[in-house]
């Protein structure tokens, strides 16, 4: 089972290995990435260095960061205008970074737990890769009306599952939470509660294109670099603005009932 892992692996990753090699090199032909600005994903200054180097830097980036915590991955935020042939290797990069998710999601789906699957990565050479990181699509931009890029870091707030009284008690149940089943269980077994988990903060970006005298705007993720195409870097502006530090949101609805103790954060309510 191992050894049939490792293989379906290994040719994922070589293929993948070998697209972003491709588009490495078109990266740094001459022409091949015309401007760009990176910014640092915790104080959204621009970084210093060559905008070719600054992009291959990024999408080459697979690995567990040293000062990662609970397997969070680094985030490259940022837009660049390259050549024909860049946009193409982009692509082509794009395509067997979907093959991969789609080989990961296979062996998962038969029992691959991720202990075997980081047996299988370091197999093939990668023993930090970040799976993630290296599934993660590099956004390519209509360039058409490109006016403005703006990044900014999400608040961070919850996710809600809501479920019946008692799938709440059976799933505290299965966590061993039965100090939180104590807490909840004189409340009707007719109640709807509502799950609160923790949502990391993320970067994301708002593009917005000028079109004919229309807008259209859309928010994106923003852990990889944009790329546009040559002659359509936005009229306007790129730029993130210095983040602000907020408090953590609750969103919360209904009544709080108690704390869940199985992650920091998590919180039950009823409505």
């Amino acid at each position: 089972m191992q050894a049939l892992i490792n293989d379906t692996v290994n040719e994922s990753l070589s293929a993948l290995s070998s697209a972003l090699n491709g588009f490495k090199a078109a990266c740094l032909a001459q022409g091949g990435v015309l401007q760009g600005t990176r910014f640092n994903a915790i104080d959204g200054v621009a970084e210093a260095g060559s905008p070719a180097e600054l992009l291959v830097d990024a999408v080459s980036a697979w690995d567990i960061p040293d000062e990662s915590v609970k397997g969070s991955v680094a985030r490259f935020p940022g837009v660049f205008e390259v050549s024909a042939q860049v946009i193409a290797a982009a692509a082509a990069l794009n395509a067997e970074k979907e093959r991969l998710a789609m080989a990961v999601n296979a062996l998962s789906e038969g029992g691959s737990d991720s202990r075997k699957m980081r047996l299988a990565y370091r197999a093939s050479g990668h023993p930090r890769l970040h799976p993630l990181q290296a599934q993660r699509q590099i956004v390519i931009l209509q360039g058409e009306g490109l006016s403005r890029v703006g990044f900014t870091v999400a608040k961070q707030g919850h996710s809600i599952r809501v479920m019946t009284y008692t799938e709440a008690v059976a799933e505290l149940g299965r966590n061993n939470a039965y100090d939180v089943i104590e807490q909840i269980q004189s409340m009707p077994e007719s109640s709807v509660i509502h799950w609160h988990t923790p949502v990391s903060r993320h970067i994301r970006a708002n593009v917005v294109w000028d079109i004919a005298g229309s807008r259209k705007s859309q928010m994106f993720h923003a852990s990889l670099p944009f790329l546009v195409q040559e002659g359509f870097w936005p009229s306007k502006w790129v730029r993130f603005p210095t983040p602000r530090t907020h408090t953590q949101r609750r969103d919360q609805k209904g009544t709080l009932l108690a704390n869940v103790p199985l992650r920091a954060g998590a919180y039950l309510s009823v409505t």
